[in-house]
């Protein structure tokens, strides 16, 4: 929004869901003290694509867009509904994720409809985050029919990472400095982030490194399975689950390793910066890390759902 503030492009940003977080409502601060218009389409931390289909309709009557840009699979449906109604001429969208839509047979049914067919022919244009999801987008059929442009702008830090990077190049951060090990994952906590299988690898760690600590940053709906995984494997003194934090350099550089157990991942921003706070990282082997870890260089690569490979 800043950058396109500097070209004199107006920006209105058009949230879905609402998730009454402190770390939200400082970014709702943040963005309005800049001059930009925030909306929320609805009050719920769940899609309600009827409501917000009302409410951006609604926006949509008081000024006048030129272009929709569409985030993640409902904010990609209500700019399409946008574009076909003619409301907003033009429409473009980000894919974030290889797995659109999620896991179930309703997921399926909107990746063959929606995403394979009906964002391509409408859409003016596609964006991939990696070479990989650019690579899968063009698979598909509307893709291959209708031709629509779709290019990659893959995921980047802001510049206080970049800071922290020519710092760390010109002083090497020291690892392991005690009292405690520190690993650390930041992410949604959700099934398909793998956390369990992070959590199934500290009893080996243990024994080799008693004082581990494992700190997970973020919320989600999978906080309570993995509490009452970690207090069945006896652990639960050794893992911290600090919540949604804002600024997430401050916890990376504090840390001794990062983990990132994931089961889907497209160019994860949080793998950036932890490399730039200096922090080793562990990662599942897919297509999208793939791009931007080179195994035994800037980090090492792991099979998904596997515990004995992160623990060695």
């Amino acid at each position: 929004s800043r950058e396109l503030k500097k070209r004199g492009v107006e920006t209105t940003l058009a949230v879905v869901l609402q998730f009454h977080t402190d770390a939200e409502k400082l970014w709702m601060e943040r963005l309005t003290d800049e001059g930009f218009q925030v909306s929320f389409l609805s009050d719920s931390p769940q899609p309600r694509i009827a409501t917000s289909w009302k409410e951006v309709r609604r926006l949509c009557s008081s000024q006048k867009f030129s272009i929709i840009h569409g985030h993640y699979q409902v904010g990609n449906l209500l700019a399409c509904m946008l574009k076909i109604r003619g409301i907003i001429p033009h429409a473009i969208r980000t894919i974030h994720t290889p797995l659109e839509w999620g896991e179930g047979w309703i997921a399926w049914l909107a990746r063959q409809t929606l995403t394979r067919w009906i964002f391509p022919s409408v859409m003016d244009l596609q964006i991939g985050v990696s070479s990989a999801i650019v690579h899968q987008v063009e698979r598909y059929p509307g893709a291959k029919i209708f031709k629509r442009p779709i290019h990659m702008i893959p995921n980047a830090v802001n510049e206080q990472y970049l800071r922290i990077a020519k710092n760390n190049r010109l002083h090497l951060r020291p690892v392991n400095q005690g009292p405690k090990f520190v690993i650390t994952s930041v992410g949604r906590i959700t099934h398909l982030k793998g956390y369990q299988y992070l959590i199934q690898a500290l009893p080996t760690v243990l024994k080799v490194l008693p004082d581990t600590e494992l700190w997970l940053i973020g919320d989600g709906t999978d906080l309570p399975r993995l509490k009452n995984i970690a207090s069945d494997l006896c652990v639960e003194n050794h893992i911290h689950f600090w919540g949604q934090q804002e600024n997430v350099g401050d916890w990376l550089q504090k840390s001794d390793l990062f983990v990132l157990p994931s089961l889907v991942e497209a160019m994860p921003t949080v793998i950036l910066e932890a490399m730039a706070c200096g922090v080793p990282v562990i990662a599942s082997k897919l297509p999208g890390l793939e791009e931007i870890i080179t195994e035994g260089r800037t980090g090492w690569l792991i099979p998904p759902k596997s515990p004995s490979y992160i623990s060695d």
